[in-house]
């Protein structure tokens, strides 16, 4: 797994997420792309302009956040605190 794995998302979450973490809502896991051109194809199904988020992996992990591998395409996770979430400066949607 990589350093940074993405997470693009609508807009309209992004207080709560980092106020919370990301969070499965509704589902077994937290789903993250493993790269930004996926993460931009599912993050467009919900928003025009979604945000990308970027997770920092490696010391989410190193702290002892659980990841699995989902496909060659996804990573799971319990759930990501906050601390490891930070918005990406690239621009989705023009």
């Amino acid at each position: 797994m990589g350093r940074k794995n993405g997470r693009i998302l609508a807009r309209r979450f992004l207080a709560s997420i980092f106020e919370n973490g990301l969070r499965p809502q509704g589902r077994q896991y937290v789903h993250l792309s493993q790269d930004v051109e996926t993460a931009k194809e599912v993050g467009s199904r919900h928003d025009g302009k979604p945000c990308v988020l970027v997770i920092d992996a490696k010391a989410a992990w190193n702290d002892g956040v659980k990841f699995y591998l989902g496909n060659e395409k996804v990573w799971l996770a319990d759930a990501v605190p906050d601390r490891y979430i930070r918005k990406s400066e690239e621009r989705v949607g023009g």
